[in-house]
């Protein structure tokens, strides 16, 4: 994906001289094929060297409030409030409340990903070709952006960038 429009990047096999991957969306972003294929490399070569990077992860959040919830959490803040609480009724809308909260959360399997994926590099040599099978494993998407930095964005959500000349 291009990191500057979001954009899906496509190969261009067009050029005799060289093969080339881009961005349709804005056309700021491209890189030749052979260096995108080198950052790719290297960032995967990077963790397998040092798998704490996949340690590197943006804390999650597991929860997410809508309309909803927050007028019935508005509605039970009022009964509370009032001097005449049906006790029964309220102990009912506060569980219900809960549950309805407990719906709009996200498992978070975090670390069980970064334990499997980083098992997945820690048996693995440097490696001199990328490995299609490690990248479809392990990898959500790749970003490039119009600098030529390339990030691999891994299923954990942890990101890998490398960067160089385009």
């Amino acid at each position: 994906f291009c990191a500057e429009c979001g954009e899906r990047i496509l190969r261009d096999i067009q050029s005799a001289r060289y093969h080339k991957w881009y961005c349709k969306g804005c056309l700021e972003t491209a890189l030749r094929e052979e260096r995108f294929y080198e950052r790719i490399l290297s960032a995967l070569n990077a963790v397998i060297a040092h798998p704490e990077l996949l340690d590197e992860v943006e804390p999650k959040d597991t929860y997410e409030s809508d309309f909803e919830i927050t007028r019935k959490s508005s509605e039970l803040n009022h009964m509370l409030n009032n001097t005449h609480v049906d006790f029964e009724q309220t102990f009912e809308d506060i569980l219900n409340l809960a549950a309805l909260k407990y719906e709009h959360c996200e498992l978070d399997i975090t670390e069980e990903l970064t334990a499997t994926i980083k098992q997945d590099f820690l048996e693995r040599e440097i490696l001199d070709d990328i490995s299609t099978e490690l990248l479809d494993r392990t990898v959500s998407h790749l970003t490039l952006d119009k600098s030529g930095k390339v990030a691999v964005h891994f299923i954990n959500g942890a990101v890998v960038r490398v960067e160089g000349e385009k």
